[in-house]
């Protein structure tokens, strides 16, 4: 606009200093008026081509020429309306006047024509660019604010930090999960007191190969809250890049704490599940005492010890005498009473290095693990006779029982724990013959007698 007006003043003045010097005086005055009015008429009637005509192309051949021929017009029809001004001309002679300044137009009209072209051009490129710059400007501040009104309503925390790692953005999630309020965070809040001391060496060199263009990955940090508590999150970052450049980073947090929660009370769930398959796969279901499978793996861990320590250990084989007669007589409600609290009387002076297992219906195991001498087992086998003569409640009634044991010894050189347990049940079976409510100790003569039999 200035190089347009400029060369339209000095071109004027000239103009009219030399008419001044070699006409009269309002010559001057015409070339003036001509030249001032050239400029608003020919940016009007730009505005109207360009209002109704949307898409004229702006800077090119066709607009150059276009622009030229309508300047040569609107100068012309200046100076047409200078000289009716000014009383040159009558109101009959103008459009004579104005064919023949057209056909007459001189080098420095074309000159000055062509200068207002290049200048009316450019002044609507600038305009055009104008209006864009302001129409993207306004396209970011409503994505900025589409962004904002999306992060204040997510569930996590959304932040953005810059260079430095400090905080320049918190949505109401985060504000929320950190305790912090927005003038603490946009006072210099620095990303890193966000993270427990341990975790924060870790998320520098994560952020660092963001910045060098590595694909962000989840990760888990322990989160550091303003009043000192920890939680567990995961986050995920990236950096923002504006005009080309790495100006912070962008990511969010999610709180995991009630994840993690559930997750390990389904892992403690799980363990004690795994326990209770474990314990009912390995225990009488009534008693609670070992079962078989477990009988096994014990009496293998006392025969290897009494072979290593070049002890002798012992099995006794109890059965219940005419326990039948309780679950005829009373129900098997009776009988499993009976059976609870034998297992107690047997557990009740049982030291920990030996077992007490419930093998089926009213037969029990005792393994003495380490014994001086036969004398040992044969004492605790009458302990067991004697707890089992004490009367057993159930309901207002006193059951009295009594028990045939079989014991069996051995040492480290028993491979064969079926057999061991057949010679205390064989024992247990003379026990029986003999009288019931007594104990006897194993003889290979018994096996002969057995098979005999």
């Amino acid at each position: 606009v200035g190089i347009v007006f400029l060369s339209h003043g000095i071109y004027a003045v000239g103009l009219g200093f030399l008419a001044a010097l070699g006409g009269p005086y309002d010559n001057l005055l015409t070339t003036i008026f001509m030249h001032i009015t050239a400029i608003p008429l020919a940016w009007l009637f730009l505005n109207i081509v360009k209002k109704r005509i949307k898409n004229l192309p702006v800077f090119g051949s066709v607009w150059f020429v276009f622009v030229l021929v309508l300047y040569v017009f609107v100068f012309s029809s200046s100076f047409v309306l200078s000289e009716l001004l000014f009383g040159h001309i009558e109101f009959s002679n103008v459009v004579h006047v104005f064919i023949a300044f057209v056909s007459g137009v001189k080098f420095e009209a074309i000159l000055t024509a062509i200068i207002t072209a290049l200048a009316v051009t450019m002044i609507l490129i600038l305009r055009r660019e104008k209006e864009n710059f302001f129409n993207t400007f306004e396209a970011l501040q409503e994505s900025e604010k589409r962004f904002k009104n999306m992060a204040e309503q997510l569930p996590v925390a959304v932040f953005e930090t810059n260079l430095d790692m400090q905080v320049t953005y918190f949505n109401s999630k985060s504000l929320e999960s950190f305790g912090y309020s927005p003038a603490e965070v946009l006072g210099g809040l620095s990303g890193l007191e966000l993270f427990v001391p341990e975790d924060r060496e870790r998320l520098k060199q994560n952020i660092a190969r963001r910045m060098q263009g590595e694909v962000s990955n989840v990760n888990e940090y322990r989160a550091l809250r303003k009043d000192g508590s920890i939680f567990s999150a995961i986050a995920y970052s990236n950096k923002m890049i504006e005009d080309g450049k790495v100006t912070g980073v962008r990511g969010f947090f999610v709180d995991i704490t009630a994840r993690k929660q559930a997750e390990e009370e389904q892992f403690l769930s799980m363990t004690q599940t795994a326990k209770q398959l474990e314990y009912q796969a390995h225990h009488h279901p009534l008693t609670g005492l070992p079962n078989r499978l477990l009988l096994y793996a014990r009496l293998e861990h006392s025969i290897q010890h009494v072979k290593r320590e070049g002890e002798s250990g012992a099995v006794m084989f109890l059965d219940l005498d005419n326990f039948k007669k309780i679950n005829d007589s009373l129900g098997h409600f009776a009988g499993d009473t009976v059976l609870k609290e034998v297992a107690l009387r047997l557990q009740k002076n049982t030291r920990e290095v030996d077992t007490v297992a419930h093998m089926s219906g009213d037969e029990f195991i005792v393994v003495l693990q380490s014994i001086q001498s036969i004398e040992d087992a044969k004492l605790r086998a009458q302990q067991i006779l004697d707890d089992l003569q004490k009367p057993f409640m159930f309901s207002e009634n006193e059951l009295y029982l009594t028990g045939s044991i079989g014991i069996a010894e051995f040492s480290g050189d028993i491979i064969d724990i079926e057999n061991l347990l057949k010679n205390a049940d064989i024992a247990m079976c003379k026990s029986k013959r003999n009288g019931r409510n007594c104990y006897q100790i194993y003889s290979p003569d018994f096996t002969n007698v057995a098979i005999e039999k």
